[in-house]
């Protein structure tokens, strides 16, 4: 969901094509580099940790949503 220098996140903030399935990775990674564009620091780390935070919450939904099925 994130690591250091993660070359993704790095795509999606330089913004541009990109080719094959990287675009399908990059529009997954938008959420987290739009919800931190405005915060100071280092651009790729906000939005990688960013990025965790929403695979966690999207996790989290899931998670509920299967356990009301059993």
């Amino acid at each position: 969901m994130g690591h250091k220098r993660c070359g993704a996140v790095i795509a999606t903030i330089q913004g541009g094509e990109t080719p094959g399935k990287i675009k399908t990775l990059v529009q997954a990674i938008q959420p987290a580099v739009d919800g931190t564009k405005d915060q100071t620091g280092d651009k790729v780390d906000n939005a990688v940790r960013e990025n965790i935070k929403l695979g966690v919450e999207k996790l989290k939904i899931g998670s509920r949503f299967f356990l009301k099925k059993c």
